[in-house]
């Protein structure tokens, strides 16, 4: 693959890998366009990229739910000290192997910026989502991302949109009504309070999910003109130039104290590194599969671990509808497992 033929089509082989070194990894990366007949079983060796990613977002999220609910950090803080350091990692692994940062063409440069400003608002959705909800909750929302990334696949990139699609994300979208508990929106057990929480973390959730699907169908849009790294870090600065001012205003609605030990700013730090590193492999793993629709459905074992999470970590009590939820969901999964995993459908 030759970064100099951005126009032409070659089939990727799988036995070769034109990522040996990182250097080839932002000279190669999406400079030409990625075979991928979607006839064709899901890529085995393509999973340890795609766990890589699920496993450290998991881990990255669940810290950060742990700093805004047992020691008062402001969830924006979290997201300007993340952009801020996953910046300086960008800039200076661009810098090593010899990437501008404004190596954009013309045409594409709108695109870019509304992609760097719609990543940015998906991150902050999804915050409010994790202050404002249950981890189970926050992932389960997050998880409807999948349709919005599936529809744009199919007008987009003419991904496959079947009645298999359509069964599966009914039962999705049924499994996050019972999860999320609607008892908060109709019962009237539930204090004023809770209930306004509650529904403000339940729409940024679903915004959030809505923008990530457009953020991910721009990337896709973009990847054959656009260093995919160099598409990351105007993300980065717009959530760097962004989250001082999303921070007063959540402080001046919700005052935080918080006590920043020397074991915070270590947490913070590390959410920020293992944040880069979830997106880096996320990135290896879109180079070896042209759609992100059949990436995201494995996005569903973080649903499994945040319900794990709150019954074990944060001490929640699920009621039974959760279960139920979770089931449904799992019905989806199951129906994208055997897609893309058999080529006969």
């Amino acid at each position: 693959m030759s970064g100099e033929n951005i126009g032409t089509v070659e089939k990727f082989d799988p036995d070769e890998d034109p990522c040996v070194t990182i250097a080839n990894y932002y000279k190669e990366f999406n400079t030409s366009e990625i075979y991928m007949d979607e006839s064709e079983p899901f890529d085995k060796s393509n999973l340890k990229y795609v766990i890589a990613f699920v496993v450290l977002l998991g881990l990255m999220h669940f810290w950060s739910k742990n700093l805004m609910q047992f020691h008062n950090i402001n969830p924006f803080e979290i997201l300007l000290i993340r952009g801020v350091i996953s910046l300086v990692i960008s800039f200076i692994s661009l810098k090593i192997n010899g990437v501008s940062f404004t190596d954009i063409p013309r045409s594409k440069v709108f695109l870019v910026i509304v992609g760097a400003l719609v990543g940015a608002l998906s991150f902050y959705g999804l915050y409010i989502s994790l202050y404002s909800l249950s981890i189970t909750d926050a992932f389960a929302l997050d998880f409807l991302a999948t349709p919005v990334i599936t529809f744009i696949d199919y007008i987009i990139f003419r991904g496959t949109l079947r009645f298999s699609h359509f069964l599966g994300y009914v039962c999705a979208f049924a499994g996050i009504i019972f999860l999320v508990r609607p008892s908060y929106l109709f019962v009237d057990s539930a204090g004023m309070y809770e209930k306004s929480n509650f529904i403000y973390g339940f729409i940024a959730g679903l915004v959030s999910a809505l923008l990530g699907g457009v953020f991910y169908g721009i990337l896709r849009r973009i990847f054959r003109k656009v260093n995919t790294i160099v598409y990351f870090t105007y993300r980065q600065l717009a959530v760097s130039l962004l989250s001082p001012l999303a921070m007063y205003i959540f402080d001046a609605i919700v005052p935080k104290v918080a006590m920043h030990t020397i074991n915070i700013w270590i947490s913070l730090v590390a959410i920020a590194i293992i944040g880069w590193l979830s997106n880096f492999f996320l990135y290896q793993a879109l180079l070896r599969e042209k759609l992100m629709a059949r990436i995201y459905p494995f996005k569903y074992g973080l649903v499994v671990f945040g319900i794990l999470a709150d019954l074990f970590y944060f001490k929640l009590e699920l009621i039974p509808s959760t279960y139920l939820g979770l089931a449904l969901i799992g019905v989806n999964f199951l129906i994208a497992w055997y897609q893309l995993f058999s080529a006969s459908y």
